[in-house]
């Protein structure tokens, strides 16, 4: 029998969407992370991604791929099936596309 500390979770550092087919990263921070194989993150309710180890006070979550929009809770595991209590809310937005600036041109000094 094995008795692991469950990581306190606190704000995260994000840089998320989809960069040319590269898969985005979540920092995550907190305190009581441990170096695991199980080590994973939970977004929201049954999705659940390898996470990577950085630090005792840091993980990398990878993004997984969104169906809509809203805010999602994330939390962190070192076993991959005990999640912390505290969480995060990441919020997931539409893409934004821009479809067409007027004018197109402007001219020097205007």
């Amino acid at each position: 029998y094995l008795l692991e500390a469950i990581p306190h979770v606190i704000p995260i550092k994000s840089n998320p969407g989809n960069q040319g087919g590269k898969e985005l990263h979540i920092e995550i921070l907190g305190s009581g992370f441990a170096k695991s194989n199980e080590l994973a993150c939970l977004f929201g309710k049954n999705e659940v991604k390898k996470a990577y180890f950085v630090s005792e006070s840091e993980v990398l979550c990878p993004l997984p791929d969104f169906t809509g929009v809203g805010t999602i809770d994330v939390k962190v595991s070192l076993n991959g099936a005990d999640f912390s209590n505290s969480s995060v809310n990441v919020s997931v937005i539409d893409t934004i596309r821009i479809v067409n600036i007027s004018p197109s041109m402007i001219e020097e000094g205007a």
